[in-house]
């Protein structure tokens, strides 16, 4: 609100030099009888909405970096039941055969010393989002790896599971050869601490060890690639009330007992991503006035003409705008503006008048 002193006779128009603190979508000027509008009040300042974040996209090119902790993830099995993360991993680069190319993947390079399944992990909790979020209610996991028998006697297992905060099993795989009599590898699926799906592949000649899972609402949807016909197998299934995954394990495995030595069939990871779904963005949308903008109203008896930096801007002014007339003495008038917008800077010019 301003206040004009008329110190002559006789009403005078009102002119107006306007600075704009802030993005603003329209400026008012309103006193008992005239109105001035410039620029549009249904603009909004900017609009919410939803975009993926791939928080994890590991190929390991360059190695294990340090986000990544050796030993320290989730294994479905219990060390009391025979279970157990020991050992050492690093990268590899795999060479191209003809008409291939380079592509790097795990390697392990120890399996530890304990008695059972026991084999090196790689846990990593999930990096912040854009907005300084750790953890996802709706996701994505995407492996691509291998777990493949290349004889009768190749035993080993491979896992990838993903956790909350507290190290609760929200979902995983798990690709397990524990036989000896035929080359097949069994999958198995689980939410939290039950089995939902499983199956043997037994075209051991095409598997790859490839799998997604993702999490839209109370939905969980398993896709394991290459199993059996070459084709992939989709598993859908409801849970309620599951925590938000906050961190990702990846683990192979050989087992081993005293006096007794298995092989190990082929395990290891090329590919691993981890998206978060639907992350709340802001757009801000452009406004008609932006901070330092300075806007000029000249008036005289009939007439306003709105200047933006100097230039004239017309097709900004509201065809129902007229002049503000200042009556001799002290007037009122009232500023308006969009309500995210600060308040501008408005001064007012009159030239006195006598009769």
């Amino acid at each position: 609100m301003i206040t004009i002193e008329n110190s002559g006779t006789y009403p005078t128009p009102v002119s107006f030099s306007i600075e704009s603190q802030s993005d603003n979508g329209f400026v008012g000027l309103v006193n008992s009888q005239s109105i001035i509008q410039v620029g549009n009040p249904a603009e909004i300042d900017g609009h919410a909405y939803s975009k993926s974040e791939r928080l994890i996209n590991e190929g390991w090119g360059t190695g294990i970096g340090a986000s990544w902790k050796l030993n320290q993830g989730y294994i479905w099995g219990r060390t009391n039941e025979g279970y157990h993360q020991g050992g050492a991993m690093t990268t590899a680069e795999v060479p191209p055969s003809e008409g291939g190319f380079v592509y790097h993947r795990t390697a392990t390079t120890g399996w530890g010393a304990e008695q059972g399944w026991t084999g090196p992990s790689l846990y990593q909790q999930l990096p912040k989002d854009s907005n300084g979020v750790v953890g996802a209610d709706n996701w994505e996991f995407y492996a691509y790896g291998r777990a493949r028998a290349e004889t009768v006697s190749d035993v080993g297992i491979q896992e990838y599971n993903l956790t909350d905060k507290d190290g609760n099993h929200v979902a995983g795989v798990r690709f397990v050869k524990n036989g000896q009599t035929n080359k097949s590898v069994t999958v198995i699926c689980y939410v939290g601490e039950q089995m939902i799906w499983h199956a043997q592949d037994k075209r051991w000649d095409v598997f790859t060890g490839v799998c997604d899972i993702k999490k839209m609402g109370n939905t969980f949807s398993f896709v394991i690639h290459n199993l059996n016909s070459g084709a992939s197998e989709t598993i859908n299934w409801i849970e309620a009330n599951v925590n938000p995954v906050t961190g990702v394990t990846y683990w192979n495995g050989k087992y081993q007992i005293t006096g007794k030595s298995t092989a190990v069939m082929p395990m290891y990871n090329m590919v691993m991503q981890f998206t978060k779904l639907n992350v709340d963005k802001w757009s801000d949308d452009p406004n008609t006035f932006k901070i330092g903008d300075l806007i000029r109203i000249d008036a005289n008896d009939n007439v306003i003409r709105t200047y933006l930096n100097n230039v004239m801007v017309l097709d900004l002014q509201d065809i129902g705008s007229r002049p503000i007339i200042a009556p001799p003495g002290e007037s009122v008038i009232t500023i308006a503006q969009s309500d995210f917008a600060k308040i501008p800077k408005v001064t007012a010019r009159i030239r006195e008048r006598w009769l």
